[in-house]
């Protein structure tokens, strides 16, 4: 198996897009298709499926894609060692991002970045589960993570991007708008529009009130923040969210009320794997953050 049709199979599920790559790779569709069937033909192993549209790796298909990644990254390491001339601006990052930093953080992370590197090119994914945004950097999959504390001991290097709390958020014309402070136990009436149990935050808040010695009134529980900060404006119920969210799209209609009880802290980080070799996109990308986060 040539190199060359390693970097096509990774351009491939890179892009998820036999399209796109072929236009990333400078070839015809048609060829790139003959390129991927040749190399299941010649193993006799199927690489990629199709689920509708979406693309998907069989078990042969990972461990190529994480085996040629690591590869193509030794060769390109050796090619910019040998002649220095590996083009510095011009690549893939892949960026996995969950709900909740990707609209308060991200921008304000690549800002500027996207600037200066213009040919660099972006995959950028959301996740719900940060665990899985932890198993896909552990295997290659994803470049960078942006993640929450707890991360996997010793399996990265991590960035910390931002510390922030959680709070009430609830509607100027809800009776708990006036208070300074809540403690769980204050909240045992009240109806409650929460984010659903696949986030961190959903079950610290059902330790919070059950700690209080209550079980919460959830009337729903939604996967987008946004959709609860519409429902809550509306006083359709209250929520518990990270302060953050507020900070960085605050309306005239809503109010933040800070919890006095423990709450665990939302720590939010930047991951990389250990002990890989990184692109220099990803490199100069490290960097930047790095610099953004050192001047706040």
């Amino acid at each position: 198996m040539e190199s060359k049709q390693l970097r096509y199979f990774v351009t491939v599920v890179d892009m998820k897009s036999f399209s796109r790559a072929a236009k990333q790779l400078f070839v015809s569709q048609p060829a790139l298709s003959s390129v991927i069937r040749n190399m299941e033909k010649e193993y006799g192993v199927q690489l990629i499926y199709f689920l509708g549209k979406q693309m998907h790796l069989t078990s042969h298909g990972t461990q190529l894609y994480a085996m040629a990644q690591n590869m193509l990254r030794q060769q390109d390491a050796i090619h910019e060692m040998m002649h220095g001339s590996f083009p510095m601006e011009k690549g893939i990052l892949r960026i996995g991002l969950s709900h909740t930093m990707g609209p308060c953080l991200f921008p304000r992370l690549v800002s500027g970045f996207l600037e200066k590197y213009p040919d660099i090119e972006y995959v950028v994914e959301q996740y719900i589960g940060l665990k899985e945004i932890q198993d896909m950097v552990n295997k290659h999959q994803l470049d960078v993570g942006f993640v929450l504390l707890p991360v996997l001991a010793n399996a990265f290097d991590v960035v910390p991007i931002h510390k922030s709390s959680r709070v009430i958020i609830a509607s100027k014309r809800h009776p708990l708008a006036q208070r300074e402070s809540l403690r769980f136990a204050d909240l045992r009436d009240e109806r409650f529009i929460m984010l659903g149990p696949l986030y961190r935050g959903y079950h610290e808040f059902l330790a919070g009130c059950r700690s209080a010695g209550f079980e919460p009134r959830i009337a729903m529980q939604l996967a987008h923040w946004d959709l609860i900060f519409q429902l809550v404006k509306l006083n359709m119920g209250i929520t518990c969210l990270v302060k953050l969210l507020i900070e960085t799209f605050p309306s005239d209609e809503l109010v933040s009320i800070p919890v006095v009880d423990p709450v665990p802290s939302w720590e939010a980080v930047m991951i990389t794997a250990k002990n890989r070799y990184d692109s220099i996109p990803l490199r100069l990308f490290k960097e930047h953050v790095q610099a953004v986060v050192g001047t706040e």
